[in-house]
């Protein structure tokens, strides 16, 4: 028979915050029932915001965070804020009025949204169509998604660049009429052989 230890006892909330998530638990009846008893003391009320949308939430915890360290409510300024979130894709609006307010802060188990991998491809796409000129975004992007180039490649690429002067875009698009010429002259030289051996029979 197994042995059932029930932990209730909560280290880091209040009562004020046990008391609440407490009171919504209980009406989750597939739930195994037990009691959270807070370590700390009673603490201040849980406030309730609705807001419209989440960039609404995010403006609400912007000035949140602003009114408790110029209150003086919190000891030791930011470091003693936390902002809790279900899901990654909720920490963009968090971090965009974050920034805009001069915030400064720190994300825990992931990274900020502008420093996702993704994130920064996406933005070096748009900087290249914006400047055309822009070779370190647009080495970033040359093999996203994948298309065959390798390293090696990708460095005679950029020493080609660095020896002319010109950026990766104009590599590429110098590339592309030395290929069409190539093609073109091609089609020549094939045009007037077809055309001896057309005039050789008759």
């Amino acid at each position: 028979d197994a042995t059932e230890i029930v932990l209730e006892l909560n280290y880091r909330s209040t009562i004020s915050i046990t008391s609440s998530a407490q009171t919504l638990i209980e009406y989750n009846e597939g739930r195994v029932k037990k009691g959270i008893k807070a370590f700390k003391s009673r603490g201040s009320p849980v406030a309730l915001f609705e807001a419209d949308d989440e960039r609404h939430e995010a403006a609400f915890v912007a000035s949140e965070i602003q009114r408790l360290v110029r209150s003086g409510v919190v000891k030791d300024g930011y470091r003693d804020i936390a902002v809790m979130y279900r899901t990654n894709r909720q920490s963009r609006a968090i971090e965009e009025k974050l920034v805009r307010a001069g915030i400064p802060y720190h994300l825990v188990g992931g990274k900020k949204f502008y420093e996702r991998r993704e994130v920064r491809d996406v933005l070096a796409y748009l900087r290249v169509i914006a400047n055309p000129a822009d070779s370190e975004s647009f080495f970033r992007i040359l093999n996203v998604p994948t298309r065959g180039i390798g390293k090696k490649t990708e460095e005679k690429l950029k020493e080609l660049g660095a020896s002319l002067g010109i950026s990766g875009c104009e590599i590429l698009g110098r590339m592309r009429k030395l290929e069409t010429t190539r093609l073109l002259r091609e089609e020549e030289q094939d045009g007037v052989l077809a055309s001896s051996e057309e005039t050789g029979r008759g």
